[in-house]
């Protein structure tokens, strides 16, 4: 069915009809009940972020154990918050944390290799073009700075590739 189809059929629906439909796709999946849970109540905007940081987090850094590194997990709980979201500022956070994790993890255990730093270089070109499209950059300025400030030494053409990027988006 195409969109505009769905609209006609939702139109004609009484009103306990629709509330019932509501509460089925609440209870299939947790993608629907995150937005329907964001349009009732959007403090819990915070708390989405919160879980979907988590989850970055602990493909990096998990309670025990060495990070896996699944980067279909990251990428999946960063579109998961975009889908819920449209807070920019909270979006730039969520994929500053991946590229910040990154850096740490790198940091903490030495060279890793070409896929890992091809990934969180691309992430953090995400970041700067998100930032700059949505006119972020002063707020995030000082984190995207660190980030090429904590690669030094960091071998693969890593450190230089951040460097590059932070120049031609920041003009430093």
């Amino acid at each position: 069915m195409k969109l505009k189809e769905i609209k006609e059929h939702l139109s004609v629906l009484p009103r306990h009809e629709l509330e019932k439909m509501i509460v089925e796709l609440y209870k299939k999946n947790q993608e629907s009940r995150e937005l329907i849970e964001l349009k009732f109540n959007p403090a819990s905007e915070i708390d989405a972020f919160e879980k979907y940081k988590k989850q970055i987090i602990y493909e990096f850094f998990p309670d025990r154990g060495f990070g896996k590194l699944r980067y279909s997990v990251m990428r999946k709980a960063l579109k998961n918050f975009t889908d819920l979201s449209k807070n920019h500022e909270l979006i730039a956070d969520l994929m500053m944390t991946h590229v910040e994790s990154g850096v740490k993890f790198t940091n903490e255990y030495g060279d890793i290799n070409e896929r890992f730093y091809d990934n969180i270089a691309g992430m953090y070109m995400k970041v700067l073009r998100y930032i700059t499209k949505h006119d972020l950059k002063a707020d995030f300025k000082m984190r995207c700075k660190a980030v090429v400030m904590d690669t030094k030494g960091i071998g693969w053409g890593f450190h230089d590739e951040l460097d590059d990027l932070y120049s031609e988006y920041y003009g430093e």
